[in-house]
């Protein structure tokens, strides 16, 4: 009896399980997704300047079909075996993250009433966050998720690191970035934020960020 000969994937089939490999492996740190990628004998780089998404596609798309199709298997299976999280934006609205200095929370909160009125939904980490939860993953989850982030410019602003991370992680993903300023003049930074640093300390693909807003 003959061995059975594989049938090549269509461009159809290699564009959809391309597209849904680059989103569910775009969800792991970048050392995770040089790790999936090189045991599964696909390319990785050291350098790169784009998303988490782009990368994965730019090393995926020349892939032999049963190197991609044994990769998006994998992929399938990981997603299926990993517990559901609670996602921190639970409608369909616009997703609008406020960066803010923890000093006034209180006035951030009322803009958010405020905006909820007209189809917006915030995400205000004071207000969205149980005390119980891990809050940098929570955060980390809402700015992967958010549509466009709202930085309140107070006097404060530019001493929080927190702030400028998330201001920094924003425009890495390439979302809108409204500035709101309040006596200050908007953030303009000269140094350079590595990526390593939108992360909340975690290590990332080494890539770099010049932050100006306004």
């Amino acid at each position: 009896m003959g061995h059975a000969v594989a049938v090549p994937l269509t461009p159809g089939e290699r564009i959809a399980r391309i597209r849904e490999s680059a989103t569910l492996l775009d969800k792991q740190e970048w050392p995770d997704i040089d790790l999936v990628l090189s045991q599964h004998l696909l390319p990785v780089e050291d350098e790169w300047r784009g998303s988490k998404a782009d990368y994965i596609t730019a090393m995926i798309k020349d892939s032999s079909d049963q190197a991609l199709s044994t990769l998006h298997q994998y992929l399938i299976d990981d997603a299926l075996d990993k517990p559901v999280e609670q996602s921190p934006w639970p409608g369909s609205k616009l997703r609008v993250f406020f960066s803010h200095p923890a000093a006034h929370s209180q006035y951030v909160s009322q803009v958010g009433g405020s905006l909820a009125l007209y189809g917006v939904e915030p995400f205000i980490a004071h207000d969205a966050i149980e005390p119980s939860a891990e809050w940098v993953n929570v955060i980390e989850s809402a700015l992967a998720g958010c549509d466009a982030l709202v930085a309140f410019l107070f006097l404060e602003t530019p001493r929080s690191q927190w702030c400028e991370q998330e201001i920094g992680w924003t425009l890495g993903r390439k979302r809108p970035v409204l500035p709101l300023s309040f006596g200050v003049n908007p953030i303009r930074t000269s140094r350079q934020v590595s990526s390593t640093t939108l992360r909340y300390g975690r290590a990332t693909k080494r890539r770099t960020l010049q932050l100006s807003i306004g």
